[in-house]
């Protein structure tokens, strides 16, 4: 069963996300920011979650964590636009990077210093003008 902890202490280098440096079959455990979360069904009635998470450069992978109770279904959407602290095992499903998590411990909240703007990256002036021009038609 999924619970909810929160860990404290400032994340060395090595324990924050970065997608760039990651392998099948690679173990983790680090930080990460849940950008969304979503709870599923399988064919057979199994409920999962799906985490978009984002590492320390802003880049975005998937995270599933399988066999959820109904209340761990409730309680993984609460991670949404958090930082948290994954346990999983790294895997290359269509060609495309994905993490598969712990059942008994693979996300926690996670309390301690974190730098947002690293994790959700800067926003251009013409994105932003792009937004204001659009709002205005």
């Amino acid at each position: 069963m999924m619970t909810i902890s929160s860990l404290t202490g400032v994340p060395d280098e090595c324990q924050l996300l970065d997608t760039a440096c990651i392998y099948d079959g690679q173990a983790l455990n680090c930080i990460a920011y849940v950008q969304s979360c979503s709870v599923k069904f399988t064919k057979v009635g199994q409920t999962f979650a799906t985490f978009l998470l984002k590492d320390k450069n802003a880049n975005v992978i998937t995270a599933r964590l399988f066999n959820l109770s109904e209340e761990s279904a409730k309680i993984s959407q609460t991670f949404a636009r958090k930082p948290v602290q994954i346990h999983g095992e790294v895997q290359v499903f269509n060609g495309t990077y994905s993490i598969i998590l712990d059942g008994n411990n693979g996300v926690s909240l996670y309390s301690g210093k974190f730098d947002y703007m690293s994790f959700l990256g800067s926003v251009s002036y013409t994105h932003l003008r792009a937004h204001e021009t659009t709002l205005h038609l």
